[in-house]
């Protein structure tokens, strides 16, 4: 259980920063 919740929380914060990258990404260009 500890494992998967920590794997997603692991996935959602890689996604976050995916997203605010590609943001500043967009913002800069």
């Amino acid at each position: 259980m500890e494992k998967s919740v920590s794997k997603l929380s692991g996935i959602q914060e890689v996604s976050v920063n995916l997203l605010k990258n590609s943001m500043v990404y967009l913002w800069v260009t």
